[in-house]
């Protein structure tokens, strides 16, 4: 059975052109299924939402497995329809949705036609900036509760399955109506939440660095976001904190204050002075007693520098310092230079926003 309707939402078609959506060619689908394997359950209910041009508005079709006999049928309209756009929007279903699809055309003999289309995953999208969210889940219901949307629907999908068996021996519009209002409220939400796409567009590069200000022993990083993000934001990790709001993001650095030691490269260049603690080229060693001089080890190839500088999880600005040479973190110096430097702030930014949220095992 097919379910036609239009709906409105408060979502401007140029919102979705701001994250190069092509609204015009997008279809946002969502699939509703008795079980996780194809080969044992059931695809009872397939909804579909698409941009309408001339009325300024989505409209919302959805295909409901009646007898609980029509899986092949529902399946095989949703390809005819969707074969036209080039885009699929979803949430996780690059992980469920799409392999249920292809495993269910394979089981009926269909021809699976939308291997063509791009698919753009939502869930996956966000998992790399989940801690950012500070969610316990990010499922979309967690998603669209954090930006405030409320739904109608108050069913989960385990429920839903109860649901739709007891709608197969007892069919009615009341059990009908809410098969299809879940659904419905699944696939107009991956519209509604679209503007949690500000998060990773953030975490991946979008802003310019405006400012490198310094306050006591703590140096803000500031950022102009190309997004807007929806709601506040803060993350820390050690001694490092960022927060955000709306266009505007700060990272919160410790500002190390004293000697830090530069590691020569070539090590085997060079002679360790153990009086003075620090390393000397050969060419110009010829002057140091033997007995005062050795050999220097990779460890030992160093000279001290004293400042102010700012810890970097990965060495993207140089040159850079160490406490000692296994450390994991590096330092720059704070300069009128490094201050202007902002190319070097930008590469500096990507570093600290990969560190945030990928795994390591030291902190700053």
């Amino acid at each position: 059975m097919l379910i036609k309707s239009t709906f409105q939402l408060d979502i401007e078609p140029a919102l979705l052109q701001a994250y190069h959506i092509d609204i015009r060619n997008t279809l946002f689908f969502d699939i509703e299924t008795t079980g996780f394997a194809a080969k044992t359950s059931q695809l009872y209910l397939i909804g579909a939402a698409f941009y309408r041009e001339q009325d300024n508005s989505f409209c919302m079709m959805q295909w409901l497995n009646e007898t609980g006999q029509e899986d092949a049928a529902i399946l095989n309209e949703f390809l005819d329809f969707a074969r036209p756009f080039s885009t699929l929007i979803h949430y996780n279903g690059d992980g469920f949705d799409i392999p249920y699809l292809k495993e269910t055309a394979k089981k009926h003999n269909l021809h699976y036609s939308l291997s063509h289309t791009n698919s753009f995953d939502l869930y996956k999208q966000l998992r790399p900036c989940s801690k950012l969210l500070a969610l316990s889940h990010i499922k979309q219901k967690n998603i669209e509760e954090f930006l405030g949307i409320q739904r109608k629907d108050k069913k989960s999908g385990g429920e839903l399955i109860t649901l739709y068996k007891t709608y197969l021996k007892h069919p009615c519009e009341d059990l009908q109506s809410l098969l299809l209002l879940h659904n419905a409220e699944d696939v107009a939400g991956l519209i509604r939440i679209l503007p949690i796409l500000a998060y990773p567009l953030a975490c991946s590069g979008h802003y310019k660095v405006t400012r490198l200000s310094l306050e006591e022993n703590t140096a803000n990083l500031q950022l102009s976001l190309d997004y807007t993000l929806p709601k506040r934001v803060s993350c820390g990790k050690g001694n490092l904190l960022l927060t955000a709001h709306k266009k505007e993001c700060t990272f919160h650095l410790p500002i190390y204050t004293g000697e830090l030691k530069f590691f020569y490269p070539n090590y085997r260049d060079y002679y360790y002075l153990p009086l003075e603690d620090t390393a000397i080229h050969k060419s110009v060693a010829f002057y140091v007693d033997k007995e005062y001089r050795t050999q220097a080890k990779a460890a030992t190839c160093y000279s001290k520098k004293s400042g102010l500088f700012l810890p970097q999880p990965e060495p993207v600005i140089s040159p850079y310092f160490k406490l000692e040479y296994g450390d994991h973190i590096t330092y720059f110096e704070i300069t009128e230079e490094q201050l202007q430097d902002y190319e070097g702030m930008q590469s500096y930014a990507n570093s600290l926003f990969h560190y945030l949220f990928h795994e390591s095992s030291f902190t700053l």
